[in-house]
């Protein structure tokens, strides 16, 4: 393998990983039982630093400092879902997340001076 395909899939891995975290967390708050929740906290917690450690690997090994979900210059994803969840770990210097979130607070607010429509 090639140091672009091995990039790939190191970006790849960061995608998949940053994906199971973000399910896992609602799930993990679901579970009644304390000591079992406990658990799952410290695999998830384990897994993160893994998915970090990728993430660093991306940064530092490739140089590449920027969003895992950028393609041919655009944005394939958000940095924040509708559901108000984000990628645990990224390697972006850009603060794209920002951008997002401003953009949706300067909707909202319009979306509050507008009239009804009669």
């Amino acid at each position: 393998m090639g140091q672009d395909s091995d990039m790939l899939a190191l970006k790849e891995r960061v995608k998949i990983g940053n994906e199971k975290l973000i399910a896992a967390w609602p799930r993990i708050w679901d579970i009644k039982d304390k000591e079992e929740r406990e658990r799952e906290l410290e695999r998830w917690d384990k897994a993160n630093r893994r998915l970090d450690s990728l993430c660093m690997e991306l940064m530092h090994r490739f140089n590449y400092r920027d969003c895992v979900y950028l393609q041919n210059g655009r944005k394939t994803k958000p940095c924040v879902r509708p559901d108000g969840f984000c990628c645990f770990v990224c390697p972006s210097e850009t603060p794209y997340w920002r951008k997002e979130t401003e953009a949706t607070e300067v909707q909202k607010t319009l979306e509050g001076f507008q009239s009804p429509k009669h």
